[in-house]
């Protein structure tokens, strides 16, 4: 796919994107650090530090997607995927922003890498 200006987008084919038209549910759950949680958000100060919340239980097939806010100064943010009650087994999938370097690490296996030269500045 590409824009009027020549450069390149992507997105979910609409043939999968149609399998994900129900919602799961989301039980949201303080698992670690202070989280303010509503409806369909929770939002977190942890700086310097590790937080967590537990949305619940997580279909075998699913769509997962989300709106991350960082606040000034935040470089990383991850995702635990399939995570056991203690926490000592999940997948994990970490977020890295470093000015315009965006690198996605899923479960120590695998790195997606891109730059972000669009969207320097904003929330």
């Amino acid at each position: 796919m590409g824009q009027q200006d020549g450069s390149l987008t992507v997105r979910i084919p609409e043939t999968v994107a149609r399998a994900f038209v129900n919602p799961a549910p989301l039980a949201p759950q303080q698992a670690l650090g202070s989280w303010e949680v509503q409806e369909g958000s929770a939002q977190t100060a942890a700086v310097d530090r590790y937080a967590l919340v537990t949305l619940g239980e997580m279909p075998a097939e699913c769509l997962i997607e989300a709106t991350v806010t960082f606040a000034t100064g935040t470089t990383n943010f991850g995702l635990m995927l399939r995570a056991s009650d203690d926490l000592e087994s999940y997948c994990q999938v970490r977020l890295l922003v470093d000015g315009t370097t965006l690198v996605v690490y899923v479960g120590e296996r695998a790195a997606f890498s891109g730059r972000i030269h669009d969207r320097r500045e904003g929330e």
